[in-house]
């Protein structure tokens, strides 16, 4: 819990951990990205860029060592010819019992089932640069207003634009 003391806030209390989601950093240190939350959305684009299932696995086993039950976002559905990409994932997934929300970042299409899936606890959400984190959680929080970027021209991967944990209040 936090405490406002003279302006600034500071930790108040620090409560014990039911689950975290941990990666190890570039030293082989154990770093803690976040604590406490009912789920993990682990973002996947079908496209520009594509996520390689083998970055999706890497999230899906940091969820599942830590104890935070995941669900799959594939993002861009709309760059996605034919929905092949969207088909081999959600069979490789489903298989699992992976709960799998297909998106449309621009026309929003899948955010209302998403939404419902979200609706109550605490949602971390995690995905490499360009996925569409932040268009998500425009979508999502209307008046929320993060800024995003077209995926760069030159490497093909996402230029970082959003670069600090956020806690966003969603829904009532």
């Amino acid at each position: 819990t936090a405490k406002e003391s003279g302006g600034a806030w500071t930790v108040g209390t620090v409560l014990a951990r039911k689950n975290e989601f941990v990666r190890q950093g570039l030293r082989k240190e154990r770093q803690v990205l976040f604590a406490n939350v009912d789920r993990v959305l682990i973002l996947a684009s079908l496209a520009n860029p594509a996520t390689k299932a083998a970055a999706i696995d890497r999230f899906l086993v940091a969820a599942l060592q830590g104890d935070i039950p995941p669900a799959l976002v594939l993002t861009k559905t709309d760059l996605d010819e034919g929905h092949a990409g969207e088909q081999e994932l959600r069979t490789l997934y489903e298989t699992f019992h992976l709960p799998v929300f297909p998106l449309c970042n621009q026309t929003g299409e899948g955010t209302t089932a998403l939404a419902e899936f979200i609706r109550e606890g605490i949602t971390a959400v995690v995905g490499n640069s360009g996925v569409g984190k932040s268009s998500l959680l425009n979508r999502l929080v209307p008046d929320l207003d993060l800024a995003v970027r077209e995926v760069s021209a030159w490497s093909g991967k996402g230029t970082h634009t959003t670069t600090a944990a956020l806690l966003v209040h969603f829904g009532e």
